[in-house]
């Protein structure tokens, strides 16, 4: 995988990442606790796995956006399990967009998964849950409404639906070009938080690396 952390360990972080045209995009596997992967962007890309090797246990998948699987039939976001248990995992405040496969996956064996306000669009199907004990609360099926797809930049616009729809989270103080979240009236979803041009003011720079 492009990134990957195998265990052990505990605590690590994936965060403010641009992944694109590869094979392999995020792999958090045990044995681990606590890793957190958030405000990172993923285009033309494999999908983020929790689980392989080893007990992995409370990992955070926050903020991300996902744009279009490299290959037919791929995942976004998928939690499973390998040589050990994987457990209670948190995905949060994703966007997941264009994937010729499954969105969203929880495997057989998973157990206490939480995934809340994820934005869906165009998947072929959003969520495949086999999972026990897994939560599904606040799914969006919309278009996000970014700035401009073609030119893969995934900011969002201010009619996106994304924008002042996600949860408050203290894991994510600020997105991926570190600006400070909420800017609204609560968090967005996915990768970016949308900033408001001021009258008089230049307008925020946006950054695409």
């Amino acid at each position: 995988h492009q990134f990957s952390v195998i265990g052990p360990g505990s605590g690590n972080v994936f965060r403010r990442n641009r992944i694109w045209n590869n094979g392999s995009g995020i792999l958090i596997s045990g044995p681990c606790t606590g890793t957190i992967a958030h405000s990172n962007v993923l285009f033309d890309s494999a999908d983020i796995v929790v689980g392989s090797s080893g007990a992995t246990t409370n990992a955070k998948v926050y903020n991300n956006t996902f744009v279009k699987t490299l290959f037919p039939g791929s995942q976004g976001i998928t939690v499973q399990t390998g040589v050990g248990t994987t457990d209670a995992t948190l995905v949060k405040n994703n966007i997941i967009i264009d994937v010729d496969g499954t969105a969203l996956t929880v495997d057989t064996g998973v157990t206490n998964t939480v995934i809340d306000t994820t934005l869906f669009f165009n998947n072929t199907t959003n969520i495949v849950n086999t999972g026990t004990g897994t939560t599904i609360t606040n799914s969006i099926t919309a278009d996000p409404l970014f700035v401009s797809k073609a030119g893969r930049d995934f900011h969002l616009t201010s009619a996106s639906p994304a924008k002042d729809a996600g949860l408050a989270l203290t894991d994510v103080p600020d997105d991926k070009d570190k600006v400070s979240r909420p800017q609204g009236s609560a968090y967005d979803i996915g990768a970016y938080e949308f900033v408001e041009a001021v009258a008089g003011f230049p307008a925020p720079t946006i950054f695409l690396a």
